[in-house]
């Protein structure tokens, strides 16, 4: 028996080709739609990413300068930052310490005996100490000479550690004041 053809039921002339490709023509904007929504999707991803880790920066700084930053229970304050200063560490432990100043320190003022104005310095190894640091010790040799002399050349050894001038104290005699 011939075979029976019944339009777009089986495909004698090649129908099932043509069904094919216009299906596909309908298909075209539906494939770019979804290729729109993957990219969308990615930056969606991308921008969540980002906000979360904006979100995390902004936290680490919160508690970086807030309230909960380790280091404020431990700042040093002083009601007078030129009479005590501290600084903190994290080493540092938490405590409380109240100073109270009595009276503040001033440079101490040493002055020889009176001496005649022609005194002559003897010749020698001169060492001053400066507290108990090795490092405020100002030590030279002298050769021997005027009180003046003896000032200047303390003062260009002591770089500033201290200083030295000959004062009048009567007439006729000096004393050295360091």
């Amino acid at each position: 028996m011939p075979d029976i053809s019944v339009p777009g039921v089986k495909s004698r002339f090649g129908t099932d080709k043509t069904i094919e490709n216009l299906m596909e023509l309908e298909r075209v904007p539906r494939k770019r739609i979804e290729k729109n929504v993957e990219t969308l999707q990615t930056q969606k991803t991308t921008w969540q990413t980002l906000g979360r880790r904006i979100t995390e920066l902004r936290d680490s700084a919160n508690q970086l300068y807030s309230y909960q930053n380790p280091f404020n229970d431990r700042a040093a304050r002083s009601s007078d930052p030129m009479v005590l200063d501290a600084v903190v560490t994290r080493e540092a432990r938490s405590q409380s310490y109240d100073f109270t100043v009595q009276k503040i320190a001033q440079a101490d003022k040493f002055i020889s005996n009176p001496l005649d104005k022609d005194y002559k310095a003897p010749a020698g190894n001169y060492r001053f100490s400066i507290g108990e640091d090795e490092k405020n010790t100002v030590s030279f040799s002298f050769n021997g000479g005027t009180l003046q002399e003896l000032s200047a050349l303390l003062n260009r050894r002591a770089q500033g550690k201290l200083s030295s001038s000959v004062i009048a104290v009567k007439s006729g005699s000096s004393s050295l004041l360091i």
